[in-house]
């Protein structure tokens, strides 16, 4: 008998972890799992997941208010909103309780802290398992060890994706790592090519790709590049390339100061900022599909083969990746945050394939 797992998360536009919940929704084989997608707003994700076959649940996610306003210059702590704020967090858990009865489900998979707690919560109410998939590291000490806590008690498994985040305060015992993937099939063939972009094949291409939000860090990439570039010699037939737009988790300004950043100095004309682009349209991230785990974010692939590298707040590091590019001069890198460095040990490296990483949640889901 098919098992039906519940997938819940906070947004109805595609992120990052909504793009990792649509490789589990392809990837699950469905003669033993039948994915259900309890959706908590309208967008992108209702399409996709509707396009791959997923039953899809609406259960609507409310709108919170800000628990302070300000008056003048003056920040007001506002207890209504407080108040208001846990009412309707009640009634989300009541409308997943419904969504769960409603689609018989027998295993509940969260991502984002909001669902966690909330699906958490439901799932323990009506006696099903929980799988929570944590991407993210919380910067509050605080805060941290009180989500970690929360979630040992709401949580069957935690679904890491780093050995960082799984070692964040999380539950030792209820917590395994089980990194993102990205499928290279999908970034074969771009039709944004060289000459599209202006570059030469001479040209060594530097890439991020991830949506403009600070936290991202591509305020240091730029740091790293101008560093690089300030160094001379070879360094000089250096390019940048961020690709990514600020459609989610937008911060007012940002996107225009990156602009203007990379117009500045030894920058001028050597970065390009290309916005939202698809799988299709990417010419820099083509090799043979392969997972790799990393400390503090998504996975990357760096040259040909060669040993993944973290970007870091040293802005010397981006020199250190370019010698471990590959033979075409082109460095990958699929964005996310900028932490500590390190290479990827041998211990660490997945099998090739998506299926990877549903085959480790299939050892361990509690079903």
């Amino acid at each position: 008998m098919n098992k039906r797992i519940a997938i819940v998360n906070d947004i109805g536009s595609l992120g990052g972890i909504e793009m990792m919940l649509l490789v589990l929704a392809r990837e699950l084989p469905r003669d033993r799992y039948t994915p259900v997608y309890l959706a908590p707003e309208s967008g992108a994700m209702i399409e996709q997941m509707e396009a791959l076959g997923v039953e899809v649940i609406r259960a609507p996610r409310p709108r919170w208010w800000s628990v302070s306003f300000y008056i003048g210059q003056r920040k007001v702590f506002n207890p209504l909103a407080l108040l208001y704020d846990g009412w309707v967090t009640l009634r989300y858990i009541g409308a997943l309780r419904r969504a769960l009865r409603v689609g018989r489900i027998d295993l509940v998979h969260s991502s984002g802290m909001v669902s966690q707690i909330c699906a958490g919560v439901a799932a323990r109410s009506l006696g099903l398992p929980h799988v929570a998939q944590v991407q993210d590291i919380i910067g509050s000490r605080l805060i941290r060890r009180w989500y970690g806590a929360l979630l040992g008690r709401l949580t069957d498994r935690i679904a890491a994706i780093s050995t960082a985040v799984a070692t964040a305060d999380l539950p030792i015992a209820k917590t395994q790592i089980v990194p993102n993937v990205v499928d290279l099939d999908r970034w074969q063939g771009g039709h944004l090519t060289r000459a599209a972009l202006s570059l030469s094949d001479t040209q060594f291409v530097i890439g991020m790709v991830g949506r403009l939000t600070p936290w991202k860090g591509q305020r240091v990439f730029l740091a790293a590049a101008r560093a690089l570039l300030e160094s001379g010699g070879q360094a000089d037939r250096c390019r940048f390339v961020l690709v990514g737009d600020d459609s989610i988790g937008s911060v007012a300004g940002y996107r225009a100061e990156l602009e203007a950043d990379a117009q500045r100095g030894v920058l001028r004309d050597r970065v390009q900022l290309l916005g939202r682009r698809t799988s299709r349209s990417l010419p820099f991230c083509i090799g043979r599909r392969r997972l790799d785990r990393q400390r503090g974010g998504l996975s990357r692939r760096i040259g040909s083969g060669c040993t993944a590298r973290r970007f870091t707040r040293s802005r010397a590091t981006i020199g250190a990746a370019c010698r471990c590019a590959g033979r075409d001069g082109v460095v990958r890198c699929a964005g996310s945050r900028l932490t500590e460095t390190g290479a990827v040990r041998d211990r660490d490296r997945g099998s090739d394939g998506d299926g990877q990483t549903c085959n480790r949640y299939r050892a361990w889901w509690p079903l």
